[in-house]
């Protein structure tokens, strides 16, 4: 099974290396010092060392995402996966950790190389920044606004940023959805609008995410296809 991950490879490859200033009206920037959040009572995406989802993509390999290990970062544990940038075929290293309502992301050192006649490369340092919030309600937005250090290396080196508004909705909450012929209860849609715009250069995109409580992540909906659960593995 190819190592894929791709429920949040779109995403964290048009989001390549975050530092985060949060728009929302509760302020709780990624990587900064934060106020301690009332614990969750729920788990939509289950954190913890060696759970495993496997899903069928529409368009191409069957995907996973194993949490293989740990990593601290300005203090914080993440949950580990690898995946495969799809810029040029090498690792990434992404984590994921939850605190109270909110779920955060890292992003480890990435490097992308590329030509198009001249020869390029960036690199984007080690980032941190907000994945989502299962305590929102139903038609409730939280915006993100980022600012993403950019170094290209070429004839000449440019030192730039890219910078990114996420706009982060809930769509639904259910009771129950089928996937693949399985029921899954508790399940949070969350809709995530993304503009990019690097050296006036715009990309925009828009990418549902569905989340049972207690599985995880049971399906993505993208303009590169649907990634659906096919099994699951929790410790």
């Amino acid at each position: 099974m190819k190592k894929l991950n791709y429920l949040f490879v779109y995403i964290i490859c048009i989001s390549l290396g975050l530092s985060i200033t949060s728009c929302s009206n509760d302020d709780d920037g990624a990587g900064e010092e934060q106020q301690e959040e009332e614990p969750t009572t729920l788990n939509y995406f289950p954190l913890t060392l060696d759970n495993e989802w496997n899903y069928d993509y529409t368009d191409g390999e069957d995907t996973q995402i194993l949490f293989y290990t740990t990593l601290d970062y300005e203090g914080n544990t993440f949950l580990v996966t690898d995946f495969v940038n799809p810029f040029d075929g090498g690792d990434m290293t992404q984590g994921f950790r939850l605190s109270g309502s909110t779920y955060y992301g890292y992003n480890g050192e990435t490097v992308i190389e590329y030509n198009s006649g001249i020869a390029a490369m960036a690199t984007i340092d080690p980032v941190e920044y907000v994945f989502f919030k299962d305590d929102m309600e139903v038609g409730e937005t939280y915006t993100t606004e980022v600012a993403a250090p950019t170094v290209i290396e070429s004839i000449i080196d440019i030192e730039t940023t890219t910078d990114f508004t996420f706009v982060t909705t809930i769509l639904s909450k259910e009771e129950e959805m089928i996937v693949n012929g399985v029921t899954y209860t508790d399940v949070i849609g969350v809709q995530l609008d993304v503009n990019t715009s690097l050296m006036d250069v715009e990309f925009d995109e828009t990418l549902i995410y569905y989340f049972a409580n207690e599985v995880g992540p049971i399906k993505l909906e993208s303009s590169l296809g649907d990634y659906t659960i096919l099994n699951y593995s929790l410790n």
